[in-house]
């Protein structure tokens, strides 16, 4: 008995140091402009969802805004995200185009500290017309494993950033294109059934991305 309560004794300062430890914690910063009150959005672009190590920012952001504050692992990872130009968060009707982009390198954070996210062409690659594209294995990769709920049903170029149905059973291509143009006109009506249903971080934490990408660009 003597000999728990020395052991319970030596792990209560370490399991109250691990209570009250701050945690590591990151936001992610839209740092595409805004465009003025009262002027067309189609030149905007919302950041919609990123992916960092094992944290899912899934609510939208709006250029010059920032996401809620998220815990997230120490370390070094790269970011991925999903970007819809033209589409504003208060829209009412779902983005009509999604384009796919990760950082141009991993991105660190220490133990307790906040990392600021900053999604924009500077420090993401893979807007068509903004940066340089992504190659097709690392859009595929983007779009089939990091967020395939946003990319179901379609073939997603990444030399152009365009969304196409995808080849059917019978094997015809529904010619519909589903994307917005670089301008911000649409090929296509938007969808009134809402947003595309959101990945859950925690059916997919034991299925590292980062871990996947490097295997997949080995």
């Amino acid at each position: 008995m003597k000999a728990a309560r020395f052991a319970f004794g030596l792990l209560t300062p370490w399991l109250a140091a691990c209570s009250t430890e701050t945690p590591t914690t990151a936001i992610v910063d839209n740092a595409y402009p805004s465009v003025p009150d009262g002027a067309s959005n189609a030149g905007e672009v919302t950041v919609y969802k990123v992916w960092y190590g094992a944290t899912l920012f899934r609510f939208p952001v709006a250029p010059g805004g920032e996401s809620e504050s998220e815990r997230t692992e120490l370390g070094s990872a790269t970011a991925y995200a999903v970007l819809a130009p033209g589409w504003a968060p208060s829209s009412a009707t779902a983005p009509t185009q999604f384009v796919a982009v990760e950082s141009k390198a991993p991105l660190s954070v220490n133990r307790g500290d906040t990392l600021h996210i900053a999604v924009s062409d500077a420090r993401f690659t893979g807007r068509c017309g903004g940066s340089a594209p992504l190659s097709q294995t690392e859009a595929d990769f983007v779009t089939q494993r990091i967020f395939p709920a946003e990319f179901a049903g379609v073939h997603y170029d990444a030399a152009t950033c365009r969304s196409t149905a995808a080849l059917g059973d019978g094997g015809t291509d529904a010619a519909i294109d589903t994307t917005t143009q670089l301008d911000g006109s649409s090929d296509a009506e938007p969808s009134s059934d809402g947003p595309p249903p959101v990945i859950d971080a925690g059916l997919v934490q034991d299925a590292s991305p980062t871990d996947a990408h490097d295997a997949a660009t080995d």
